[in-house]
């Protein structure tokens, strides 16, 4: 990948990354004329597998966003899937980018999807690929009415399930792919199948999946959504022998599509977080949300370690459908109602963790004012505070689940929020607690509210 490639043209772009890293984006499509920097930044990261990232500002994963921005992406997918693939007229679009930015016109757009909700023309399973786009996938799904149903695959090992498949993300830190469904025939009620990421580089993880999927299912329908396709001719005729291989159909739908190179030119940094000068004294509280829609497993981490826990219903992890939505969402506002009750400040995030995306971006929309949305993560990201570089700030931490997995909190900077809401599904113990209380407080957080569901 060093030699510089012959194919650029006036839409091609180089991007100096962090030190001599560059990387030099052509752009093929872009259905929706939306600026490139709209959807994302270019990033560092500790992986020689691949030695860059594209940072999404759509997700609420590494960047902080509006707690709307994950339900829009996921809206403007559906847009593309429900106008290419079902043939059915354009939304509106340019209004959906306006809200990209701006906090009311998100709000606005979140309110307008609710009242429109499409059906779809025969049964539809959307997949969430784990971590990242678990998020996404739940949000592109909820955009529809009927015949659409939601899963999504996890890094989580559950000892009394067995994974429908397994499968493997050959670029990824973390490269496994479970998936579990409560009902044995729960893939079989689709014709269609939507697997959903928040990018394509060569298209092996989604081909891999494909395959994985046939032997169970075969002979379905397929469509690849993503919000960035980077795939070369080489990885397109790879889709066209899978097709003919498995004897399936695949389609594939980006918001922009385009090629990558990059000079694989190696990064070093020595301290990735900036603390504090006085480390602030955390308030920290934990809030029990009640929930009857839930399952109760043994999850084994990666030492071999087991413990019960809680997993709800909503997240679709075990496989839901449309019809469910309306008593979810209400129920997710009504989270959101309580929570709101025990803010102290108005500098306020909401972090989600790991997998768990999509339903606390949900219930911190309904918890008023001020409040922004990421979520905790696996990638391992350089951080440098330096103009136009997407990851100005780390914070490493354990696992609160599985210390032999290194998370991570990015753009969290000093003095820049005085209360954190942090979502986990299940409670944890109190040493986590306390250890993610003791870096939070030396960034400036004040109050620290784990929320947590029984």
């Amino acid at each position: 990948m060093k030699t510089i490639p012959h194919c650029l043209n006036s839409c091609s772009k180089e991007y100096s990354i962090l030190g001599d890293l560059k990387v030099i984006l052509t752009i093929a499509e872009n259905p929706y004329d939306i600026p490139p920097d709209v959807l994302f930044g270019l990033a560092a990261r500790r992986n020689k597998k691949r030695l860059f990232l594209f940072v999404s500002k759509l997700l609420g994963k590494h960047i902080p966003v509006f707690p709307e921005i994950p339900q829009i992406g996921g809206a403007l997918l559906a847009d593309l899937f429900y106008h290419h693939i079902e043939g059915r007229p354009k939304g509106n679009i340019p209004f959906l980018i306006k809200s990209l930015h701006k906090r009311e016109l998100a709000k606005e757009a979140v309110k307008q999807r609710a009242g429109i909700k499409q059906p779809l023309s025969k049964p539809t399973l959307f997949i969430g690929f784990a971590e990242t786009a678990t998020g996404l996938g739940h949000a592109m799904y909820s955009a529809f009415s009927e015949n659409a149903g939601f899963i999504h695959t996890t890094r989580d090992e559950i000892a009394e399930m067995e994974s429908v498949f397994r499968f493997d993300e050959e670029h990824s830190h973390a490269v496994s792919h479970l998936c579990y469904a409560r009902k044995e025939d729960f893939f079989d009620n689709f014709q269609r199948i939507v697997l959903v990421d928040d990018e394509i580089t060569t298209g092996k993880t989604a081909l891999n999946l494909i395959e994985a999927l046939n032997q169970v299912v075969p002979n379905r329908e397929y469509v690849v959504a993503s919000i960035l396709d980077w795939r070369t001719r080489e990885d397109h005729r790879a889709f066209k022998e899978a097709e003919e291989r498995l004897g399936v159909d695949i389609k594939t739908l980006s918001l922009l599509k385009g090629t990558v190179w990059c000079n694989n030119a190696a990064v070093s940094l020595d301290e990735p977080v900036q603390y504090t000068t006085n480390s602030n004294r955390v308030c920290v509280r934990t809030v029990k949300l009640p929930s009857e829609e839930k399952y109760i497993y043994t999850l084994r981490d990666t030492l071999g370690n087991q413990h019960k826990a809680l997993y709800l219903k909503m997240t679709g992890r075990f496989g839901i459908y449309c019809t469910q939505n309306k008593e979810f969402q209400e129920q997710l506002k009504y989270y959101g109602e309580v929570l709101s009750s025990y803010r102290e400040y108005e500098r306020c995030l909401c972090m989600g963790n790991g997998e768990f995306i999509y339903i606390p971006s949900v219930i911190s929309q309904s918890m008023g004012e001020g409040v922004m949305y990421q979520s905790t993560t696996r990638s391992p990201i350089y951080a440098c505070n330096a103009p136009h570089y997407p990851i100005k700030n780390a914070v490493m931490f354990q696992n609160p689940e599985d210390v032999s997995i290194a998370n991570y909190i990015y753009n969290v900077l000093p003095g820049q929020y005085d209360e954190v809401f942090w979502f986990l599904e299940r409670d944890i113990n109190e040493p986590a607690k306390k250890m993610i209380s003791d870096k939070l407080g030396r960034l400036g957080v004040r109050s620290l509210c784990f929320v947590v569901f029984e």
